[in-house]
């Protein structure tokens, strides 16, 4: 870890297995409406050009996505805000939440940014895909609110998306504001790292549809190796693919193996705040129990799991995105 308190992820060595794709280049004739940023603190070249893909809505811009190394890394959302509405709430009823909650979750508090002007503030995130950290920078002038998204590594480079008379960010300020929102060490990841992550993580949930069990515990051992590196030992990703990667082994008959990988999921998810994480483990265990020729425990978890996916279902804050 850097002494700066930040752990920076650079020139992962992804295995040819994981095949990535080639960054999706920009399209000729749209050099021009692109606008050049600051780069990452993992020095990524980043731009920001329109959507071409919706119409914007009546009375605001064009929505915009964030590319670094020609890689799509976030988004830029502008919509309306009510006067003196708490800008965490404005963000709530922003056209920005509901696309962004299906991608991530996020904590409710709006960390102040008095280093890039007034009414701007910051959210702390995390990747549903992966666990990764994700950062929302949210800035409000003039009734409108603007909701920028990306890898905190990129908190340089949406700063300078925002237009403000705020001077750029150092290296340093930028580590000092992320240790604020997030409370705590942040891990970076770039956009080619995030890319060759999710493409491995398809790969996977392809392989094992398939039943190419063996390709696809190949994979989640590759991508629990990258967690364990990464993140928090107790963070929820890192039981998923845990859990992932013993149905994986499970199929393959190795009964002893997959209870020690359940095993060490188990901590995690019974922590967890979150109840369908729990009820996901009751239905993996039974799904490994009936491979062991284990039927009555394979009901039991079976069991469990239903019950709480109805408690969930009857809750009061059922939350589709979130599942």
């Amino acid at each position: 870890m850097s002494a700066s308190g930040l752990f920076f992820l650079t020139g992962l060595a992804f295995p040819s297995a994981f095949a990535q794709t080639s960054p999706r280049p920009l399209k000729e004739g749209t050099q021009a409406s692109q606008k050049v940023l600051a780069p990452s603190l993992l020095s990524e070249s980043c731009v920001l050009k329109p959507r071409e893909d919706m119409a914007p809505a009546p009375g605001l811009p064009v929505d915009q996505l964030f590319y670094c190394e020609q890689r799509l890394a976030g988004s830029l959302v502008v919509s309306r805000a009510a006067q003196g509405l708490e800008i965490s709430k404005a963000y709530q009823q922003s056209r920005a939440a509901p696309q962004n909650n299906q991608r991530m979750s996020c904590g409710g508090q709006a960390f102040a940014i008095p280093e890039l002007g007034p009414n701007t503030a910051g959210i702390p995130c995390r990747l549903t895909n992966g666990g990764w950290p994700h950062l929302v920078l949210l800035h409000e002038s003039n009734g409108q609110l603007m909701a920028l998204e990306a890898s905190p590594g990129l908190l340089p480079t949406l700063a300078s998306a925002l237009g403000t008379n705020a001077p750029p960010l150092s290296k340093s300020q930028a580590t000092d504001i992320l240790q604020r929102v997030f409370g705590g060490p942040v891990p970076l990841a770039s956009a080619s790292d995030l890319s060759g992550f999710n493409d491995a993580l398809k790969d996977a949930r392809a392989a094992n549809a398939q039943g190419r069990y063996r390709d696809a515990e190949s994979l989640y051992r590759t991508l629990l190796d990258l967690q364990t590196k990464v993140l928090k030992p107790a963070d929820t990703a890192i039981a998923e693919t845990l859990m992932d990667l013993a149905l994986n082994v499970s199929n393959q008959g190795r009964d002893e193996e997959a209870l020690a990988l359940f095993r060490r999921a188990e901590p995690i998810l019974q922590a967890s705040a979150n109840r369908a994480d729990r009820a996901r483990f009751s239905s993996y265990q039974g799904y490994h129990a009936a491979n062991a020729a284990r039927y009555d425990q394979a009901l039991q978890f079976a069991s469990a799991a239903v019950a709480e996916w109805r408690a969930i279902a009857q809750g009061p804050n059922l939350n589709f995105a979130s599942l």
